[in-house]
């Protein structure tokens, strides 16, 4: 990662992320803790020209979307916001060498909600919602 996409995850932590962390909180109302790994997602930046516009995108439309609009789906009601605090309790963002862009990419065990997603159909976002809606739903 050179220093165009170092200072990019910077500037994103310090600004947008702040900002998606707060949206978890307030839509779910319980302490989920976000453990993000910059280091595997910071590849998906090189070659892009701008590293900034080109992580927004990436992790606003492939992680913080497919999140926020699944949790205010589930959290709808009292029901649902009651089942997804004692179910969800830590969420993992990543990118390995065998990410997927769907549903492939997401897990939910042990109160752990995994997502493995690379860089690519970043528009696909209601797919995705969808599929993560039914996964969580389908453990609450």
């Amino acid at each position: 990662m050179g220093l165009a996409e170092k200072r990019a995850v910077e500037d994103f932590k310090k600004n947008e992320y702040e900002v998606f962390l707060k949206s978890i909180k307030d839509i779910t109302q319980a302490d989920i803790s976000v453990d993000t790994e910059w280091d595997k997602l910071s590849p998906n930046l090189e070659g892009y020209g701008d590293a900034k516009a080109t992580l927004v995108d990436y992790f606003q439309n492939m992680f913080a979307e497919t999140i926020l609009q699944s949790f205010k789906s589930i959290c709808a009601d009292d029901m649902g916001k009651q089942a997804l605090q004692g179910a969800v309790k830590k969420i993992v963002l990543t990118c390995s060498p065998n990410a997927s862009t769907h549903k492939a990419g997401f897990k939910f065990e042990d109160a752990i909600l995994s997502l493995d997603l690379r860089y690519a159909n970043t528009d696909q976002v209601k797919d995705r919602v969808e599929s993560m809606i039914k996964l969580i739903e389908s453990k609450l």
